[in-house]
């Protein structure tokens, strides 16, 4: 659970498996996500995220949850604070994330490799827990996505050690937004995943 909480949050949308691009330079990319379980009655949240490209290689990013089942008295989650930046473009990241407050970290590496018509994306990185005296995780993450015009089809395997997850999505994507940017070259991307 401590993996899915803190991964997701910077994740190739709807997955939790990030690839390695970054948001051009000025850019802005607007994510929406919805994740629900059907354990013990349900947990359905709501992730919005909002990134900004510094450079053609560097974006940083901030990703809120919304609580919508079960029941909360605060619905809104803690904010998390993202940098993505790319060692070789298109083709491996590092990445590290914080949500103020917490003492808790997350950073991994990402690569993204175009096969036939499949895009493949490896994660491996550290889920840090910030205290002494708890000690932190090691993760892997794989994902292949499909694109197809504006859906991309994705199946994921993540996990910690032996423990195994996997995952099944698809995101449309919808260009065009206007979003103000300083460049009027930028461009706005909205994921829905």
């Amino acid at each position: 659970l401590l993996l899915g909480a803190s991964f997701a949050a910077q994740a190739c949308g709807p997955l939790t498996t990030d690839d390695c691009g970054t948001v051009s330079a000025s850019g802005f990319e607007f994510e929406l996500g919805y994740d629900g379980t059907p354990e013990n009655g349900g947990d359905h949240t709501l992730q919005a995220g909002l990134k900004h490209g510094l450079t053609e290689r560097m974006d940083i990013g901030i990703d809120i949850p919304y609580a919508i089942k079960p029941d909360a008295d605060e619905r809104i989650g803690a904010a998390s604070l993202g940098m993505k930046f790319a060692v070789v473009k298109d083709i491996a990241s590092i990445y590290a994330s914080y949500s103020p407050g917490d003492p808790g970290f997350l950073a991994y590496g990402a690569v993204s490799r175009g096969v036939f018509d499949f895009i493949i994306h490896l994660n491996l990185g550290y889920n840090g827990t910030g205290v002494r005296d708890l000690k932190g995780a090691a993760f892997w993450a794989a994902a292949i996505q499909r694109p197809a015009g504006i859906l991309d089809l994705m199946v994921e395997v993540f996990g910690t050690g032996k423990d195994a997850n996997c995952l099944g999505g698809c995101r449309m994507k919808i260009a065009g937004l206007g979003f103000p940017s300083r460049d009027p070259g930028a461009g706005f991307q909205q994921f829905i995943g």
